[in-house]
């Protein structure tokens, strides 16, 4: 459960609070810090919006789906407390 649950909580908050001092840092200084700290947000939005686009168009062009269709045995789904060895 650590590898599985706790670290990528932990890391996924990690993140969301870097985010945060980000948009905080970019919107609260002046000068070029702010300009340079909105570029790189823009710049993460852009990047995250054609990261997403290329994934949803590439499985819809594969005929894949994007997430793991329920008729599908998987280990994760099917026995989620189990541990793994």
């Amino acid at each position: 459960p650590i590898r599985t649950i706790i670290i990528p909580i932990v890391g996924g908050c990690m993140n969301f609070l870097m985010m945060v001092g980000v948009f905080y840092f970019g919107f609260s200084s002046g000068g070029d810090s702010a300009k340079n700290a909105q570029t790189a947000i823009g710049f993460s939005v852009l990047f995250f919006v054609v990261g997403f686009a290329y994934l949803i168009g590439n499985s819809l062009m594969r005929g894949r789906p994007v997430f793991l269709p329920s008729e599908i045995s998987h280990p994760m789904r099917d026995n989620p407390t189990e541990t793994r060895r």
